[in-house]
């Protein structure tokens, strides 16, 4: 039964993907291995957060700091609206780097390119 479970779990599109590592994707591996020295710094900071004992005084200084407001000449500009819009942006850069690592690992080879172009000449 669990040999069955490993299977179809192997069988899933995200962990075929990891099947793509063997033959050296240089898109698949620079995602994981940005994502594992994310994972690692983000897992050292918490630990270190938590050993340490700061986690009041972080979360007090980030409500203190969404609080805040930027003022450039008579323009003032909310901390959040800031954090907001950054967080846009990384969520559109993961989204299409994604994407691109779908459409071109995943799709484009499934593709026939040379009936398509075939068919766009005649």
């Amino acid at each position: 039964m669990l040999w069955l479970r490993i299977g179809s779990l192997l069988g899933s599109p995200i962990l075929s993907w990891l099947n793509c590592a063997r033959n050296k994707d240089p898109d698949l591996l620079r995602s994981i291995r940005l994502s594992l020295v994310i994972a690692t710094i983000w897992g050292i900071l918490m630990v270190s957060v938590g050993v340490l004992d700061l986690a009041p005084f972080l979360t007090a200084a980030l409500q203190r700091f969404m609080a805040s407001t930027f003022k450039i000449g008579s323009i003032s500009i909310d901390a959040h609206a800031v954090v907001s819009a950054l967080v846009v942006i990384v969520a559109a850069y993961v989204i299409t780097n994604v994407t691109s690592f779908v459409l071109n690992s995943e799709l484009m080879p499934r593709l026939s390119m040379r009936a398509l172009v075939a068919n766009l000449q005649s």
